[in-house]
């Protein structure tokens, strides 16, 4: 392939990216996560396991749009809520693919916490 067709199709890619001369916005499933507290619901339940509403309200935030936010990570797959009849609580863990989600918020968070430390060693 040309030099010339490559850089046609990689401009080709970015134009896709671009909507009238700005940046459009990523909108893809990751994009859920960019909403304020979903990470850190994915966090607190890997940290403190299966866990009550109101302890993962208390434990991140009282928004009164957190119930909201627990069923968006429902519909995607990375939580699974259990109400228990007899005493109306509502228990909210992580699914298998959460924990894989919440593994590699780990790792991306390990990777940062060691590059600002290589960085702080340089200096």
């Amino acid at each position: 392939m040309k030099i010339v067709e490559k850089l046609h199709i990689s401009l080709f890619f970015i134009a896709e990216w671009i909507d009238m001369g700005s940046i459009t916005r990523y909108q893809g499933p990751l994009s859920v996560l960019e909403q304020r507290h979903m990470i850190s619901i994915l966090v607190f339940l890997d940290r403190n396991g299966q866990s009550t509403r109101t302890e993962i309200y208390h434990g991140v935030s009282t928004n009164p749009n957190m119930p909201k936010k627990i069923y968006s990570l429902e519909n995607l797959g990375l939580v699974k809520q259990r109400q228990e009849r007899c005493t109306n609580t509502t228990y909210v863990s992580l699914t298998r693919k959460g924990q894989e989600v919440a593994e590699l918020l780990r790792r991306m968070e390990d990777a940062i916490g060691n590059s600002d430390r290589t960085a702080l060693a340089i200096f």
